[in-house]
């Protein structure tokens, strides 16, 4: 059971505008603003909003939403099918500030993903990059989704494949090569 694709990403940090707050976002924000910014901080004004201690205020409140999410998901999970294997949320490259300490404890499996370009060089190193930092702050095996848009060098595949098992992977999620449309 897959927790779902950059949830942290693509879904948690959607800002809502301050002029089309309803009352129960304008209750998060006092939440937000009470437990996770020092009284000062709330939601950030607008997906604009540059201000960093609100968005990273909001960011811990995201965190601790999801953390609650995976914790009771985790719980009826285990009650219905205890040998159901649950895969977290593959965070999207370049470690974002997803609180994999406090979630992993409620996956079997973390997955996360890097994207792979042959330039500039330091990009070659993303995959060992992304995936070390996923087994440093996991408490639980980490699979890595390697994305390969811009090569089909059999040779540049094997070494990104490489690098998740050097830097403590122990696994591989492998996309279909439908996924982009290509053969």
């Amino acid at each position: 059971l897959w927790a779902g694709d950059e949830v942290f990403e693509s879904a948690g940090l959607k800002v809502v505008p301050r002029e089309k707050r309803y009352p129960e976002v304008q209750a998060i924000d006092r939440e937000i603003r009470e437990k996770f910014g020092f009284g000062r901080y709330g939601m950030p004004e607008s997906s604009e909003d540059a201000n960093p201690f609100a968005r990273i205020a909001f960011g811990r409140w995201v965190n601790a939403r999801l953390t609650e999410t995976y914790r009771k998901t985790h719980g009826l999970v285990r009650k219905i099918n205890p040998s159901l294997k649950l895969l977290g949320p593959d965070p999207c490259g370049a470690v974002p500030p997803v609180d994999l300490e406090s979630m992993t404890p409620y996956f079997d499996i973390m997955t996360n993903q890097s994207w792979c370009a042959p330039s500039p060089f330091t990009q070659q190193l993303a995959t060992g990059a992304d995936t070390k930092a996923a087994v440093d702050l996991s408490a639980c095996p980490v699979w890595a989704l390697v994305q390969h848009s811009t090569s089909s060098d059999p040779e540049a595949l094997r070494e990104q494949f490489s690098q998740v098992f050097r830097n403590g992977g122990q696994g591989l999620v492998v996309l279909g090569v439908e996924w982009y449309d290509r053969e």
